[in-house]
């Protein structure tokens, strides 16, 4: 049974407070697009969002370039090399859905627009299903950069 605290100010205002012992840490996902691999092409939104959390999930392939934008102590895991590309294995998503309950905000780092080619679309139905917050952040796609990066 949570208890609160009510704390009065001036002019009618009022602050409720949840006693620390009963507030539970609410987790958030994030299903993070990296582009192409240049971490110049990383979005300010992936960069943002990278640094938000407290574990990042994250395609083999990316680069240390790409992961120094989350802060030093974020946990980093690379996802199994399992399946084809376009499927993340029944453990990684597992692991993923795991922490975003125990409270922990969760990055998947995935290449490119990970909803393109379904990955992306793949965690986010899995993130419905279990009931998690989640934020979906489109990457750039390979083809897109193709031409800039000559």
């Amino acid at each position: 049974e949570e208890t609160f605290q009510e704390e009065f100010f001036g002019s009618g205002r009022r602050a409720l407070h949840i006693e620390k012992e009963h507030y539970m840490a609410e987790g958030k996902l994030y299903i993070i697009g990296v582009g192409p691999g240049d971490p110049e092409l990383l979005t300010i939104k992936a960069s943002r969002c990278m640094e938000m959390c407290d574990v990042l999930y994250h395609d083999a392939s990316i680069s240390e370039e790409i992961l120094c934008f989350a802060p030093e102590g974020t946990e980093k895991i690379p996802l199994s090399d399992e399946g084809d590309g376009e499927t993340i294995s029944f453990e990684d998503v597992k692991a993923v859905i795991d922490s975003v309950k125990a409270g922990k905000k969760v990055g998947v780092l995935l290449e490119g627009d990970p909803f393109i080619f379904g990955t992306g679309a793949e965690v986010a139905r899995k993130a419905v299903s279990a009931g998690l917050k989640f934020e979906l952040v489109p990457g750039i796609t390979s083809a897109s950069a193709a031409p800039i990066r000559g």
